[in-house]
């Protein structure tokens, strides 16, 4: 063997230390979860049918504000391209916001740090593009230390959740961070929780009749199979799928105790199951 070649790597491919995982969670936080959000506030200010006309409209303006991969990605030199929001990042968003948008500036002006307590649309906006700007800056190898990693956090959920207030009043992006502050990264614990939900799933599907039911049982038993499914499909599927990156299993308790609470009323439930949560 060439002692020049490295030895084979015994570690997982991504098993990242704390503070490797607070600059996982703020990159995902501001480019993803802040990226989303930018689109739904440019959906509200131009409609998605209408995004390629403005941009068109407004070209001679946009050129002289964009770099050379921005405008080659809104006016590539092959012509003229259909862009949805979803084909730009989250700096094209801002400028996007910034200057077709109409967004009223706040009070310090666009591209300045705006004044504490400024709840502004646009002081938001500004406060989640300079803590993207901040985030690789406090962090040349890819981690940040959890002190640092806290206040960029606040920072930049409490202005998505302002936004959200002011748009929509609904707690959308402020389930969808409290879930990424709390994911677990580590896929192997992920695909563990994935396969608990096939074993269960498999376990309905090949449960067993104990005894041939009779008339009663027979009409009893359709409409206990049919709201077993529903609770599976409807409560237990979805809270074990949106509890995977939280690390609970919630989803299965949610399926244990409505299946007791059948299971107290007839006991047609437990021969339906065939098995034990």
């Amino acid at each position: 063997m060439d002692e020049n070649l490295p030895e084979p790597s015994i570690n997982p491919y991504f098993n990242p230390s704390k503070s490797g995982e607070n600059y996982v969670r703020l990159c995902y936080l501001v480019s993803t979860i802040g990226g989303d959000l930018f689109r739904d506030i440019l959906s509200r200010y131009i409609q998605p049918a209408d995004l390629r006309l403005q941009l068109d409209k407004n070209r001679t303006k946009l050129e002289r504000i964009m770099n050379a991969e921005q405008k080659e990605k809104i006016y590539p030199l092959s012509g003229t391209t259909t862009l949805t929001s979803k084909d730009l990042d989250i700096s094209v968003l801002y400028i996007l916001l910034r200057n077709i948008c109409s967004i009223p500036k706040h009070k310090n002006g666009w591209g300045n740090p705006p004044l504490d307590g400024d709840t502004s649309l646009a002081a938001c906006i500004e406060r989640i593009r300079i803590q993207r700007n901040l985030i690789p800056g406090h962090s040349p190898i890819g981690e940040i230390e959890d002190t640092v990693f806290q206040d960029h956090w606040d920072k930049l959920k409490n202005s998505i959740l302002e936004i959200e207030k002011q748009m929509t009043g609904g707690n959308m992006y402020e389930r969808w961070i409290a879930n990424m502050l709390t994911c677990d990264l580590n896929p192997t614990k992920k695909e563990e929780r994935f396969k608990k939900i096939e074993d269960r799933l498999k376990k309905v599907e090949s449960s067993q009749w104990t005894h041939a039911p009779d008339a009663k049982e027979t009409t009893d038993i359709g409409i206990l199979r049919t709201m077993v499914a529903a609770v599976i499909l409807c409560i237990g599927i979805k809270k074990a799928y949106d509890s995977i990156d939280t690390g609970n299993e919630l989803g299965f308790m949610k399926i244990g105790d409505y299946i007791m609470y059948l299971h107290s009323r007839s006991h047609i439930t437990s021969v339906l199951l065939g098995f034990d949560l």
